[in-house]
């Protein structure tokens, strides 16, 4: 394990190395920051990735520990991209977090699991999905659908409130 840290902690020292090529061949600094100069793909218009231009860039690439953090500061990513990004995540923290509208990851239901729970092999999200492409009464639809199905959820929702009921 300590060989892995070693590693994050050199590339974390080298992380343009890494992510952006060699120095003076595909990339250069100048006034302070950074300019790519690797060549340009004719078809997107984007530059040429580094793993298509050395090969075994991806190698060190997949043994950083959170190495994922680079997009948000890749040079690049023109700096519209950026700017439109951090926008978003902005929006997001002031009318999710912020505000309180989103709720906290819940481990304890997600690795839930019961007798019945384990049984239950309902796709719900695709099941509600067809009962909204139903034309005519939808309300009518799903008291249907929950009428045909309720020997199945009824023992699920049960177990479910006992483990979780207040």
């Amino acid at each position: 394990m300590w060989f892995i840290y070693f590693i994050n902690f050199i590339f974390l020292l080298r992380q343009e190395w890494i992510r952006m090529g060699v120095e003076g061949q595909d990339w250069v600094r100048e006034n302070g920051s950074y300019k790519i100069t690797r060549p340009l793909n004719e078809e997107t218009g984007n530059f040429i990735g580094l793993n298509d231009l050395r090969p075994g860039a991806a190698v060190y690439g997949s043994v950083m520990i959170l190495g994922d953090d680079f997009a948000a500061r890749n040079p690049a990513i023109p700096q519209e991209y950026h700017n439109v990004a951090r926008t978003m995540y902005a929006t997001k923290q002031r009318i999710g977090v912020d505000a309180g509208t989103v709720w906290d990851y819940n481990f304890e239901t997600f690795f839930f699991d019961g007798p019945n729970y384990s049984r239950l092999n309902i796709d719900v999200g695709n099941e509600l999905l067809q009962l909204c492409m139903v034309d005519g009464d939808l309300r009518g639809a799903f008291d249907n659908w929950l009428a045909e199905r309720h020997l199945i959820i009824d023992p699920v929702l049960d177990e479910l409130n006992a483990a979780f009921a207040e």
